[in-house]
């Protein structure tokens, strides 16, 4: 499976916003963080479909290709591996009573 098969959390949340049985407008696009390029990734990879409203304005719906992208899980990044702990170079300093006895000593 290719990467542009598998859609981004943007996409993903904007194709959740697309599924509502009325469509989504541009404001809806918005209030997930997908913009003008989100909707034409999302038209260009049939995800979506445009339509016009009762009131005549533009919507877009998801589509059958786009509910089959929502359900496909995003691939994983291999975790970068942990680095070594580091160490302190010099040695701790001593503690106040240790102080206080070497004085007195």
């Amino acid at each position: 499976m290719a990467a542009e098969d598998t859609p981004t959390t943007r996409q993903r949340n904007a194709l959740r916003a697309a599924a509502d049985p009325d469509g989504a407008s541009v404001a809806e696009f918005s209030k997930e963080g997908a913009g003008d390029g989100t909707i034409a990734i999302l038209l260009e990879n049939g995800w979506i479909e445009e339509f016009l409203s009762p009131d005549g304005n533009k919507r877009w719906k998801i589509t059958e290709a786009g509910k089959e992208a929502r359900r496909r899980k995003p691939e994983k990044k291999p975790k970068a591996p942990k680095l070594a702990s580091m160490k302190p170079r010099l040695s701790p300093a001593p503690s106040i009573l240790e102080a206080r006895r070497n004085r007195k000593a």
